[in-house]
């Protein structure tokens, strides 16, 4: 098994589709420099789809697609008795949220402490049948949720997302026995 990644996205816009909280200054989740896009969640809200395309993969087109790792830098401002948690993590495949939510509730920490979490994994499809055009594809990407607790003080905040792809090539041997079913 082979992967590719951990990718950074190209473009990360707020989608209002669903929740009450925008992700305000979006593209600070392209890159890792400490201040993060952010989404008021304070009593309770919870915040739009923050979504990232755009991750570059090059999968050899005759790969299959094994699994895909979402690794996720996130923190809270402030927090109070309950915390800001993860309330959907999900792919994004032809623009579109797709699979299996990832979401594990657990709580986010303090901005002071940004800390990774990782999502799904060398062998998790999300629940999708992945191919090798889908996540080379500039819209395919990761899909972000928040959501504050019912005394939460604080914002939501994404310093960055990577994510990477694990997949497995045809061997050698399957390789010639396909040349010669052609040839014959």
């Amino acid at each position: 098994m082979a992967s590719a990644g951990f990718n950074l996205p190209t473009s990360a816009v707020n989608n209002a589709s669903a929740g009450t909280s925008a992700w305000t200054n979006p593209t600070f989740a392209l890159t890792a420099n400490g201040q993060g896009a952010q989404s008021d969640t304070r009593v309770g809200r919870i915040s739009n789809y923050l979504q990232l395309t755009g991750f570059g993969f090059a999968i050899p087109a005759n790969a299959t697609i094994d699994g895909v790792i979402a690794r996720i830098r996130r923190a809270q401002t402030l927090g109070g008795v309950s915390q800001t948690n993860d309330y959907a993590i999900q792919l994004i495949v032809a623009g579109s949220i797709s699979g299996n939510n990832k979401a594990t509730g657990t709580n986010w920490p303090l901005s002071s402490a940004y800390a990774d979490a990782d999502y799904g994994g060398a062998s998790d499809k999300w629940g999708l049948a992945l191919t090798p055009a889908i996540v080379n594809a500039s819209n395919f990407g990761l899909s972000i949720m928040a959501q504050g607790g019912a005394s939460t003080i604080g914002q939501a905040l994404v310093d960055v997302a990577w994510l990477q792809v694990f997949y497995s090539e045809p061997t050698a041997a399957i390789k010639m026995h396909s040349y010669r079913q052609r040839r014959v």
